[in-house]
């Protein structure tokens, strides 16, 4: 910034600051900076006086009559807050009308909220007490498993699902089914010192681990080839012991009601050298363990029994043997009634393709196949990727079997059709045959129905009046 050039007619600031604005001059004062023009600067003269303009006398003996401005201005202080009010007393929260104990609630959502979390609590507290259970020992049954799950989220339990997993079960298979809503708990095989059957028979007595689930107060065993059509929560209020006798007098182990029990366990094992089992595995076992299983009494969910029973039989609604249904082609009880199924037919379970064909009730099984979601890339939904290849194998094999059978019927087809055109030819030359003679004898057939086979063969003699015999072939 250049500096203004000293004016005679200015004095020199004091040293208080606040006559600054006193002495300055009222022409720099009240017009604008955009509108004063200052003359050029000059070399001030000593013998020689600018004279000062008539109108600026006038203006500073006008200043002297006004008041002195001051640079200082005071800040204006901020508003002073509003006192905050007083808290308020706690009200009684009433849920009918008005009482002597406060006001009623206003609202009846929170009312209602309030009632919902209990319920959630109370639903969660019971998803962790009881849950249902069921068994892998390979990547061969994942795919039931799976459609298990689905079959049992389909009913709206809340109830925990858990897969005991064994070391045969591999690392994508636990993933698929973390994915689907089980807990996969990794657990060793026992050994089966029963064994006498197949081979896959060697790890069966695993499933008495069930028993030693301590951290449940209730369990429900399920197969992995069972799938659940309805709700079957009631279970849980069965007995310490619980399952269905698969026919008259042995009990299958397919569909159980567990009460866990360190105590129960630890007699099973040291009892599993001793007690016989008629099938080599667990279920033998548990039929000798239980050998008075077949007098319990019949579960009725409706009509709990007092005192509870220690053990209790299942109606045939909560394990549907597939093997029973094919004995008599249809259900021995309502099918609109039935809980679960269960697919024991040895090797032929709901997951083979082909046993759609030869069991009907794989059809419901396919069904909630079908609506299984995919939990994760790649898996193709219910599909196992392992089996792609048979699938297309056994798919190649009858259609190939097909083309065969049809060219086998074009074949036959044709060969009747040359036959045919055989006869025509005998009978043209028969015909040529009999013109050729000067007068076509008379003669009588002695077989007169006899008819020409498809393949060659010898006509039968003909005697004609002449007494002329001949014989033709074709």
């Amino acid at each position: 910034m250049i500096p203004r050039p000293c004016r005679l007619d200015e004095r020199a600031a004091p040293a208080d600051d606040n006559s600054k604005l006193d002495d300055e001059p009222f022409d720099r004062i009240l017009i604008p900076a955009a509108k004063r023009t200052l003359p050029p600067a000059r070399t001030v003269q000593h013998h020689h006086l600018r004279p000062t303009p008539p109108i600026l006398k006038r203006l500073r003996s006008d200043s002297q009559r006004l008041l002195p401005l001051r640079a200082h201005v005071r800040p204006t202080p901020p508003p002073a807050l509003p006192p905050a009010p007083p808290p308020r007393e706690p009200r009684s929260i009433r849920a009918g009308g008005v009482g002597s104990g406060g006001p009623s609630m206003r609202s009846p959502a929170l009312l209602a909220a309030v009632v919902a979390a209990l319920l959630l609590a109370a639903g969660a507290r019971a998803a962790t007490e009881e849950a249902y259970v069921t068994l892998l020992y390979g990547d061969e049954f994942v795919l039931g498993v799976r459609v298990l799950g689905k079959s049992l989220r389909d009913t709206g339990t809340r109830r925990d699902m858990v897969v005991l997993v064994s070391d045969g079960v591999s690392e994508y298979s636990r993933k698929l089914l973390q994915a689907d809503g089980w807990i996969v708990n990794r657990i060793t095989l026992l050994a089966n010192p029963n064994q006498v059957r197949p081979k896959r028979f060697w790890g069966v007595y695993t499933k008495l681990k069930i028993f030693n689930m301590t951290s449940f107060k209730k369990v429900v065993y399920l197969d992995a080839d069972t799938i659940v059509v309805k709700s079957i929560d009631d279970l849980f209020k069965c007995g310490q012991f619980c399952g269905n006798l698969k026919h008259s007098e042995r009990m299958n182990s397919g569909v159980m009601v567990v009460e866990p029990s360190e105590t129960l366990f630890n007699d099973m094992i040291n009892q599993v050298g001793s007690l016989p089992s008629y099938t080599g595995g667990d279920q033998g076992f548990l039929n000798s363990y239980y050998s008075d299983f077949a007098n319990s009494r019949v579960f009725e969910p409706d009509s709990p029994l007092t005192p509870e029973p220690k053990t209790q039989r299942l109606s045939t609604l909560y394990n549907a043997d597939v093997g029973l249904y094919m004995l008599a082609n249809k259900w021995m009880v309502d099918e609109k009634e039935l809980r679960v199924i269960h697919y024991t037919l040895g090797p032929l379970k709901p997951w083979d393709w082909f046993t759609a064909w030869l069991v009907k009730p794989v059809e419901i099984w396919q069904d909630i196949r079908q609506t299984l979601e995919e939990s994760l890339p790649g898996t193709g939904g219910g599909r196992n990727p392992h089996d792609q290849l048979v699938v297309k194998i056994l798919f190649i094999l009858p259609f190939c079997l097909l083309l065969f059978g049809y060219y086998q019927s074009c074949f036959q087809t044709n060969k009747e059709l040359i036959s045919l055109r055989s006869l025509c030819a005998f009978a043209r030359r028969a015909r040529h045959k009999y013109k050729s003679e000067e007068s076509l004898p008379s003669y009588s057939v002695v077989g007169s129905a006899s008819s020409f086979s498809i393949s060659n063969q010898r006509v039968s003699p003909l005697l004609f009046s002449n007494k002329s015999a001949f014989q033709l072939e074709i």
